[in-house]
């Protein structure tokens, strides 16, 4: 996306890089509980493996950002990651094609945040780094929305 306008103050730099890196958070606690249930497919596994460090770099480049614009990163997920870990925990009784259902709800709300960061008038590094956020996010769920696709047609 390409910058426009005067570059967003630095309380509205820290909040809305902040909601992203718990967004970030939301998916790795997402991504562990998934991960554990999807022993039986083991490619699909190490796909969210790295994806879920996908989500650990997003958090590291993004953190300098808010510190340098006098914020504390966010530590930890928010509401809405207890109830993403809640929904796919639950549906690992499902199996795999339940988990991936679960992870494509999960990634398009990640992508929903990072197109919704990529609006913002950031200075042009950070808004970089979102745009390569949203990349990933938009590569997971495609991912994820292909092996569902697969796994039901399979069934």
């Amino acid at each position: 996306m390409e910058y426009k306008g005067a570059i967003m103050g630095n309380d509205e730099i820290v909040s809305t890089l902040n909601d992203l890196i718990e967004t970030d958070h939301n998916a790795i606690g997402a991504y562990n509980t998934a991960i554990d249930g999807l022993n039986d497919q083991p490619t699909i596994r190490d796909n969210f493996i790295q994806f879920r460090g996908d989500h650990e770099r997003h958090i590291e480049e993004l953190s300098p950002f808010v510190r340098q614009y006098g914020g504390e990163p966010e530590k930890s997920p928010g509401g809405m990651g207890v109830l993403q870990k809640g929904w796919t925990a639950v549906s690992k009784l499902g199996g795999a094609d339940a988990i991936l259902s679960a992870m494509v709800s999960n990634e398009e709300s990640a992508v929903s945040a990072y197109e919704e960061g990529a609006t913002k008038n950031f200075p042009p590094e950070i808004l970089q780094s979102v745009e390569k956020g949203l990349r990933d996010e938009r590569r997971h769920l495609a991912y994820c929305q292909g092996e569902y696709a697969r796994l039901k047609k399979a069934a």
